[in-house]
């Protein structure tokens, strides 16, 4: 484990060191699986309260396009809410400009369903800057919710795209409420030099392909 302290560049070094050694050792399935279960230091019970009320909203919304739209809808109230009270979400500061560019978007922090696949899009992490960011590097470090990737993105160190799984991993909480296993992959990472972090979600049960 990193020390106590340990800056961004040195936690992203261990975090690399760490990656080879899991190569070395697992198989890249394996390895994927294992960052799909971080929990980004938030307790298990937080989850569990969270998913068991998006299961609920499934249940009374009946299938799951509703579902999504629902879920959008909550998106929207609560960016509208921080927006007017000018507080931030999680680290995101909210503006018209913020809010316009989300709302735009189907896949953002909610989902978007295509036959028997659901795309979500990650909201970048520093979203003004993204969004008036004109260099391609910095723009991806504007994209990033990690601090050991937007590092590696600054020192121009490569570093495993299978580390961004444990965004799908997060990312699958949106979709909890579905209450079933879902096999996804990560399509687009800044990690991997996209300009935005994109997933994609399949369903697996053919009767709720509808």
């Amino acid at each position: 484990m990193p020390p106590l302290g340990a800056d961004e560049k040195e936690r992203s070094a261990y975090t690399q060191t760490i990656m080879g050694r899991m190569a070395q050792q697992i198989t890249p399935r394996e390895m994927r699986k294992a960052w799909f279960g971080v929990q980004h230091g938030i307790p298990a019970g937080d989850w569990s309260k969270h998913d068991t009320a998006d299961k609920e909203k499934y249940r009374q919304c009946g299938n799951i396009d509703d579902f999504l739209t629902f879920k959008r809808q909550e998106r929207d109230i609560l960016l509208t809410r921080l927006r007017d009270e000018n507080k931030l979400w999680y680290t995101v500061e909210i503006n018209d400009e913020v809010f316009e560019f989300v709302k735009s978007d189907q896949e953002m922090e909610g989902g978007r369903r295509e036959g028997d696949k659901i795309y979500i899009t990650k909201i970048p992490y520093n979203t003004i800057r993204y969004l008036h960011e004109t260099d391609a590097k910095m723009k991806r470090y504007y994209a990033c919710h990690c601090p050991l990737i937007r590092e590696a993105i600054l020192q121009d160190q490569p570093i495993s795209p299978d580390v961004c799984y444990c965004s799908l991993g997060h990312a699958s909480h949106y979709l909890a409420g579905l209450d079933r296993e879902l096999e996804g992959e990560v399509l687009e990472s800044a990690v991997k030099g996209d300009a935005r972090c994109r997933f994609v979600f399949y369903l697996s049960n053919k009767d709720d392909r509808r």
